[in-house]
């Protein structure tokens, strides 16, 4: 799905599906999954976004995106026949960490804002479409996710995957 065919079902009162990838030029790979939501108006601009909740978000009441990494594994069961005596598996989902996006046009240039919670840690990524058989992929380099000293880049994919309904109140 396109930004701007996500942005205009999300503006209907729809949410927009979204699954995001990375890949650290250190080896650490990221997967981000969750629901985007519309905003109007983003920080006083008149710049539609989509958007789950970030730092500067009006409402952080509806529910941030998991952040799992290749790098924080979790023991598993050892399978018969295996090699490890202490098999682990990466993207441990207990320690996941909550991250907000918001991704918005400005100037032709679509522009993912992410805020890593916990870290307190922003940064931006400049994304490109690109069509694909079955859809259209954003896709952009930027900073590693949480990396402050910026020693380390990331390429990032991103997908609009389908819509939804709000959760009733």
């Amino acid at each position: 799905m396109k930004y701007q065919d996500a942005l205009k079902s999300a503006a209907n009162g729809g949410l927009i599906k979204v699954t995001i990838v990375s890949n650290q030029d250190n080896g650490i790979v990221s997967y981000i999954t969750g629901n985007l939501n519309y905003l109007a108006s983003f920080e006083g601009s008149n710049v539609p976004c989509l958007t789950a909740p970030s730092l500067n978000a009006a409402n952080l009441n509806q529910g941030y995106l998991g952040a799992l990494f290749s790098d924080r594994f979790v023991p598993v069961k050892t399978p018969p026949g295996s090699l490890s005596p202490n098999p682990t598996q990466p993207f441990d989902y207990g320690q996941s960490d909550a991250m907000g996006i918001t991704i918005k046009e400005i100037n032709g240039v679509i522009i993912a804002t992410f805020d890593l919670i916990k870290w307190k840690t922003q940064f931006t990524v400049n994304l490109k479409e690109q069509e694909q058989q079955k859809g259209t992929l954003l896709y952009g380099n930027g900073n590693a996710v949480g990396n402050k000293n910026n020693s380390y880049s990331a390429l990032y994919v991103i997908a609009f995957t389908g819509t939804g309904q709000p959760a009733p109140k």
